[in-house]
């Protein structure tokens, strides 16, 4: 029965010869391990770039609504200034 080189490559190097994998061959699967790791690797650097990209743009999207927010305060204290000052003439006048 024909084991597995991934398997193989995690047991002990003092395999026999009858049937299991020889050393080259368990080198051989270590360095396959080695390579799906380091795609394992690649694949998690991607996907933590992509956060990152969509975590900017959220910011930069909330950074514009805050900026929206403050001019919109700015300019509601401005009318409430406009009004009190227009009641104190009205009072005055009268």
């Amino acid at each position: 029965m024909k084991k597995n080189l991934k398997s193989c490559s995690k047991e002990s190097y003092n395999l026999s010869h009858d049937g299991n994998p020889t050393p080259e061959e368990v080198r051989t699967s270590a360095l396959m391990r080695i390579a799906d790791a380091t795609e394992t690797i690649a694949q998690s650097y991607n996907n933590l770039i992509a956060e990152r990209d969509r975590f900017k743009q959220w910011f930069y999207e909330e950074q514009a609504a805050k900026t929206v927010l403050i001019k919109k305060v700015s300019a509601l204290k401005g009318v409430i200034t406009r009004m009190k000052n227009k009641g104190e003439k009205n009072e005055t006048i009268c």
